[in-house]
């Protein structure tokens, strides 16, 4: 089955080609009918509004059109007018496979019955206007200046609750961990539980690679003076530090002080909880380091029960962290019926 249309708005003549089968015949057949009713594009008399449309993806049926991705993509960003040039992309084909996922996210959600209300929509806002020291109409103005409507906004809050949601729902309530694998990790580590201090440190890690080391140095001094406190520094962490702990907010968990290097050890060996250290040079690059808590052991008492604690809470948030990936890569995909044309 062959459906090909031309479709006019009042500034915007807009080809729409689907087919059930024969999909490439369908692509050529909508630019033949469009080129037969707009005549030579070249002697438009303004080419840029002229907008050759195809079907790029579709999930569970719902179509993703070239006209939608093009929406999506950064102003400094040159729209794919083909499929062609979209596969060549890699800005486009990211947002492409953005959208999809958002797609997906909206859907498993309805199926799931997950529910995002107006006024937590609205709670978002407020919260992010507190944290950049703006009221919502601030935060509006802002939006406008990088080109962004509050609609689009709005919709985008929904996806981060709707995921928030999800990974809440049927994520955690599938990471406990056992008594037995918090022994079984403190065998696995008996630095933790010999007599001495362990820490819990965030890092920031700057590398030297691609840049002088003044320059790493530099730009590591200027995320320190950013730093006001634990929450800070693990949100720099997250956006800016290069070293693997980034995604858990520069977390490096407990470390048993004796495993620390000579270096390290004498940075943060002064330093009280919510302090942060002097920069520390290393063969790769600068490190920065935040000390959340300094855990002790006796050998009369045996291991810390904060030790346990915190060991536990780790296994935890490693577990969560493989099974959110795996549940929003791999899972929910699974439900739905996911189609790219390229």
């Amino acid at each position: 089955m062959l459906h090909c249309s031309v479709l006019f708005t009042a500034n915007w003549p807009y080809v729409w080609g689907t087919c059930m089968n024969h999909r490439p015949i369908c692509a050529v057949l909508a630019l033949f009918v469009f080129a037969a009713a707009c005549g030579n594009r070249a002697a438009a008399a303004n080419p840029s509004e002229v907008l050759v449309d195809v079907i790029v993806a579709s999930v569970n049926g719902q179509p993703i059109t070239l006209r939608e991705l093009a929406a999506r993509l950064p102003r400094e960003v040159a729209a794919p007018t083909s499929l062609t040039a979209l596969a060549a992309n890699y800005q486009a084909m990211q947002a492409l496979e953005a959208m999809i996922m958002e797609r997906v996210l909206l859907l498993e959600a309805e199926a799931r019955r997950v529910n995002v209300s107006d006024e937590e929509i609205a709670r978002y806002m407020e919260e992010v206007a507190t944290r950049n020291g703006m009221d919502v109409q601030g935060l509006t103005e802002a939006l406008a200046r990088e080109g962004k409507s509050v609609d689009q906004y709005k919709e985008q809050i929904k996806l981060d609750i709707v995921r928030s949601k999800l990974a809440s729902n049927y994520v955690k309530a599938t990471t406990n961990v056992t008594e037995e694998e918090v022994d079984r990790y403190l065998d696995e580590h008996p630095s933790l539980t010999s007599t001495g201090s362990s820490l819990k440190l965030r890092r920031i890690f700057i590398s030297s690679a691609g840049r002088s080391p003044e320059q790493a140095r530099q730009l590591l001094e200027s995320l320190r003076d950013q730093v006001t406190d634990t929450q800070s520094f693990a949100a720099i962490a997250a956006e800016h530090s290069e070293g693997p702990e980034k995604a858990d907010g520069g977390s490096l968990g407990l470390v048993a002080e004796k495993d620390l290097s000579p270096d390290v050890f004498d940075a943060v060996l002064s330093l009280e909880a919510g302090q942060i250290s002097e920069i520390v040079e290393g063969a790769s690059g600068y490190q920065l380091f935040l000390l959340e808590e300094r855990l002790g052991t006796t050998d009369t008492e045996g291991v810390d029960e904060r030790i346990r604690a915190e060991v536990k809470r780790e296994l935890q948030a490693r577990k969560f962290e493989a099974k959110l990936h795996s549940f929003f890569t791999s899972e929910i995909l699974k439900n739905h019926t996911i189609e790219k044309k390229i």
